[in-house]
């Protein structure tokens, strides 16, 4: 490791310290004060690393230990250990008494957020203004476990950047730092290597400028008088003028930070200090700059051109008029259309589109990349190199790339970006900002962005008009400064001065697309009115594309309705068009004309050809046609569901919303024809794949088929907590009816089998079927109950045949009324068994012999009856009077039975599948119940 060296000051600038100081007898000392600090450093950012915090921090430690200081030193530490070493450090100078000195370092990045400023661990992935508050080390934290008790003197150094997010000003900054420095006891000194809102150099020659400063004058604190103030005060002088006043020393202090204790161990410390190798004063290090500066400057032009960016040439020689300007056009003016250049891009595309990935696309799709831009970016040409950047931060962003993949196309396109920031390309300006992730961490500039916003937006791109008055709208929005005005109003501003330079329409469609998709531009909302308006300027104008959207909307918003002069005019507009839209309507114009219906258009050339080529190329409305003639059955054949599936298919990878519900309803549950031939097999796994795609698993048909699937889907998939926790939240939160009440029906099916599972006498259940099955069937019968006889054989016992035990678990449980003995002695007679199969099987025989003892009167003539009817059967009791003695299986089914009143049951018979209620007149609408239930 370099160490930079410390010397004692020769021409100090602080008037207590003397320039010779005398001698110092090692007697006239009194013992020393405990000396403690912490030293950070933090430079090994994922995102914007920093080259000097861990050298700085190290020297600094290296410099406060040859003060006689303790120091623990942290380096590139993620929160929690930042946090553990702070609450270390505190806890020894809790320990250290009132006569400590507390000193705390910090190099790396930093942020000022709603007047807070927060160190930034190393790890710290801080997207968003409130990720600050857990991911990131609040100042007050630090000044809490530092102010617990006095000391000497309490020094806090943060060698950090001070930008805010932006538009932060939501406090006064003097008033925050006071805030701070009353936490802390006096006498107590913060210190910030650079003015609030600002930005620290980073340095050269491997520290920061503060830091540099910092070490050189830490040995004058062995100088007997020398304050700990006036070390920073020289300090602070230094950095101003090193750095030409670019970065001001900011000092906070509260009482007066007397000298150091010195003992004679300190007397050795100096004098072993002042023997190493001589290092360059202020005046010694200017003077030699300015004879190097003479030799520099006849030598810049030279290394300037040999050592340039090719785009940097380019731009000295348009300026100097070698160039053909003609084949540079930057200008953002009309006509937008008139003429391409080299990459197929007009003026259009570089100062009028909103998205750069569109146009990176345009060039890609005319195969003018190895032809036109790389060609174009070793000549020099700007916009290549803007092609370049824009295409690297495209793929970075795109799926598939491992972290370090993508971190290096950022970084790449980032790179580029700046480069392209520096030409004259009006966009590029605006991309030095855009591309990479210079957004993404805190560390930037606030005001800079806004001019740059501003030079691009001045030169007429669009994009940075919306993004200033994006922007804006941020900064009084967190300042609350902007009291009720439109969010958008800025924005609408802009778009129709853009529209007003474009008659083709193309700007009124974009603005249009903004309004409608909920941009950040515009708040982040949709704008419907907004939207309409703009649409109807955009179509009006003559834009296809446009005058397809208004048609297609036309049919479901009454805004939008067209009379049907308008919609044939429209349609026309839109027909003019020879892409997907252009095609559909092409073919509907002919439909119109020759009065079809959808089945005949299929059939008759070329209607049925420009559909089918819209269809394949991705258009929702002619994907529809053929998914409906697919599924409309014909004479003599069932759907053609494979077809259908296909086009579905198709419609989904278009980003049809409606398609997707109706594949994933169709794979979750599959299709049977009229006759019950399979259609389609269900694939529940390809269903659930669907429904939680980014693109619709927040809508509600995708939580409501996610929680079927969750609920009812295949059993290693089955989560019921999770599907009633989706239900619940369908119903509180989603406006769809039609999702809203499934999810009621559902949740109360919940209520109900939770019910039913709490109140089951588990010891003397009468059951068949496995415990642990996936359906549960729960019959409630009163053995002398006539209905109750006919549901068990007639609708009960058939059912029980088609499902197998491992699938379906049946379970009967008796019920009867207070004055009805005999119904409650047969049920005590069936739960003498041992098995559940035995009691359920028991129950049931009684229940059908209830002819031969409900008219018996005395509880022995209804035991002889119950004897008769089970001879024979498995585990049928020897002594019934037995049973109906057990006072531990009544009060079991007593308390089994009671539980019956809290649940919807007001006759029985009465029978649940899961917790849906079944059917006790019919066997097939109980089996279709059960089937539903079951996994695909």
């Amino acid at each position: 490791m370099r160490h930079r060296r410390f010397d004692l000051p020769g021409s100090s600038t602080v008037p207590t310290r003397r320039a010779d100081p005398p001698a110092i007898r090692p007697e006239a000392f009194v013992e020393a004060e405990t000396r403690l600090a912490l030293v950070m450093g933090n430079g090994r950012y994922r995102d914007m690393p920093l080259a000097n915090p861990i050298r700085d921090a190290e020297d600094i430690a290296w410099g406060l230990e040859g003060l006689g200081f303790s120091v623990r030193l942290l380096k590139d530490a993620a929160l929690a250990p930042m946090q553990e070493a702070l609450v270390a450090f505190a806890d020894a100078v809790d320990e250290a008494g009132p006569e400590a000195v507390a000193v705390v370092y910090y190099a790396g990045h930093g942020v000022q957020m709603e007047g807070t400023n927060f160190l930034i661990p190393v790890s710290a992935e801080i997207t968003a203004a409130r990720h600050l508050a857990t991911r990131a080390l609040p100042l007050e934290t630090l000044a809490r476990e530092l102010g617990r008790r006095s000391r000497k003197a309490t020094v806090i150094v943060l060698d950090a950047c001070r930008d805010r997010l932006v538009g932060d000003e939501s406090q006064d900054v003097s008033a925050t730092q006071g805030m701070v420095r009353s936490r802390l006891p006096r006498p107590t000194q913060l210190v910030y290597s650079t003015a609030a809102m600002a930005s620290a150099q980073d340095g050269w020659g491997g520290h920061s400028p503060f830091a540099l400063a910092l070490m050189e004058e830490m040995p004058s604190l062995l100088v007997p008088g020398t304050r700990i103030q006036d070390v920073f005060d020289t300090v602070a002088a230094k950095v101003s003028l090193w750095t030409g006043e670019a970065q001001t020393v900011a000092v906070y202090r509260e009482g007066v930070l007397p000298p150091l204790t010195l003992t004679a161990e300190d007397e050795a410390r100096r004098q072993a200090w002042s023997r190493r190798p001589y290092r360059l004063g202020r005046r010694q290090i200017a003077r030699r700059a300015a004879a190097a500066a003479a030799i520099l400057a006849l030598l810049t032009a030279v290394v300037l051109w040999i050592s340039a960016y090719p785009e940097t040439r380019t731009g000295l020689m348009l300026r100097a008029g070698l160039l053909d300007r003609t084949q540079y056009d930057f200008a953002c003016a009309p006509p937008w259309d008139e003429t391409s250049d080299r990459y197929g891009l007009t003026r259009r595309d570089w100062c009028l589109s909103l998205s750069n990935d569109a146009i990176v696309g345009r060039v890609t799709a005319a195969g003018l990349w190895q032809r036109a831009v790389e060609p174009g970016f070793a000549e020099g040409d700007p916009k290549a190199l803007a092609l370049k950047a824009m295409a690297a931060d495209e793929q970075g962003r795109a799926p598939g790339h491992d972290e370090a993949a993508r971190a290096r196309l950022l970084a790449e396109a980032g790179a580029l970006a700046r480069r392209a920031a520096a030409t004259d390309l009006p966009r590029g300006r605006l991309l030095g900002w855009m591309l990479g992730d210079r957004l993404a961490g805190l560390d930037f500039n606030l005001g800079a962005l806004l001019a740059d916003l501003d030079m691009a937006g001045a030169r007429g791109v669009l994009l940075a008009k919306l993004l200033r008055q994006s922007t804006a709208r941020n900064v009084a929005g967190m300042t609350g400064s902007a009291h009720g005005a439109d969010p958008t109003a800025g924005v609408e501003a802009a778009l129709v001065e853009a529209d007003a330079l474009d008659p083709s329409g193309e700007t009124a469609y974009g603005a249009a697309q903004l309004y409608r998709s909920g941009s950040a531009f515009t708040g982040g909302a949709v704008q419907i009115p907004r939207y309409r308006a703009w649409l109807r300027r955009a179509a009006r104008a003559g834009v296809p594309a446009a005058a397809a959207e208004w048609l297609v909307r036309a049919q479901s918003d009454p805004d939008l309705r067209l009379s049907a002069s308008e919609r044939r005019d429209l349609m026309a507009v839109a027909a003019k068009a020879d892409d997907p839209p252009g095609l559909y309507w092409q073919a509907m114009l002919r439909v119109e004309r020759d009065g079809l219906d959808a089945a005949a258009a299929l059939g008759a050339e070329p209607t049925a050809t420009l559909l089918r080529r819209s269809a394949e190329a991705g258009y929702p409305d002619a994907i529809q046609l053929f998914i409906e003639a697919a599924l409309r059955p014909g004479a003599g054949r069932s759907p053609d569901m494979a077809e259908a599936v296909t086009w579905l298919r198709r419609a989904v990878a278009a980003g049809n919303r409606r398609a997707a519900e109706r594949l994933a309803t169709l794979l979750a549950y599959g299709a049977h024809g009229s006759d019950g031939a399979v259609l389609v097999s269900p694939d529940p796994a390809a269903a659930r794949d669907l429904v939680e795609r980014p693109e619709w698993r927040d809508e509600p048909w995708a939580l409501g088929l996610l929680a079927d699937l969750l609920r009812y889907g295949p059993i290693p998939g089955r989560d019921p907590a999770r599907a009633f926790a989706l239900w619940r939240f369908i119903e509180q939160r989603m406006p769809d009816p039609r999702v809203a009440l499934r999810a009621r029906t559902e949740l109360d099916r919940a209520w109900t089998e939770t019910s039913l599972a709490q109140g089951a006498a588990a010891d003397h259940a009468f059951a068949s079927g496995a415990a642990d099955a996936p359906v549960t069937v729960t019959a409630f019968v009163a053995a002398d109950c006539l209905g109750c006889r006919r549901f068990l054989y007639d609708v009960l016992r058939p059912t029980i045949a088609v499902f197998a035990p491992a699938k379906v678990r049946f379970e009967v449980r008796p019920v009867w009324r207070d004055d009805d003995p005999g119904a409650l002695e047969a049920a005590l007679v069936a739960a003498c068994a041992a098995r559940p199969e035995d009691r359920f099987r028991l129950f049931v025989a009684l229940t059908n012999a209830q002819a031969d003892w409900v008219h018996l009167t005395t509880t022995p003539e209804r035991l002889a009856a119950f004897g008769r009817a089970i001879a024979g059967l498995s585990g049928a009791p020897d002594d019934p009077a037995r049973c109906v003695a057990d006072e531990a299986a009544r009060v079991s089914l007593t308390r089994q039975r009671d539980a019956v009143r809290a649940l919807p049951i007001a006759v029985t018979p009465m029978v649940f599948v899961g917790g849906a209620a079944g059917d006790t007149e019919q066997a097939e609408p109980l089996r279709r119940l059960i089937a539903s239930q079951l996994p695909p």
